[in-house]
């Protein structure tokens, strides 16, 4: 269900999003619903390009994988960051043993 390059995509438009608005609420805000709809569309797209029988189950499917794919960037993004800032993908806890 997952498409790497809708994927990349998303982080992409994520990228540009983030780096060319300077308003924080709306990149925070906005950034998933804009991947959402962005990924919907290419996944359509590619779905109709792609040759084969075009039915209404392979549009929906072509919109969920989509939307699923290019809305997973910002976890993708947010792991990476983590992991280039922290040296560490998952936090450590706290807790003595």
């Amino acid at each position: 269900m997952l498409n790497i390059p809708i994927l990349v995509l998303g982080l992409l438009i994520g990228y540009v999003i983030k780096h060319l608005v300077s308003d924080e609420t709306i990149q925070n805000k906005y950034i998933p619903v804009i991947n959402i709809v962005v990924g919907a569309v290419v996944g359509v797209i590619l779905a109709v390009t792609a040759g084969g029988a075009i039915t209404a189950e392979g549009i929906l499917l072509a919109i969920i994988g989509g939307a699923v794919s290019c809305v997973s960037s910002s976890g993708v993004y947010d792991a990476f960051s983590a992991f280039i800032e922290k040296g560490e993908i998952a936090p450590k806890s706290d807790s003595a043993e």
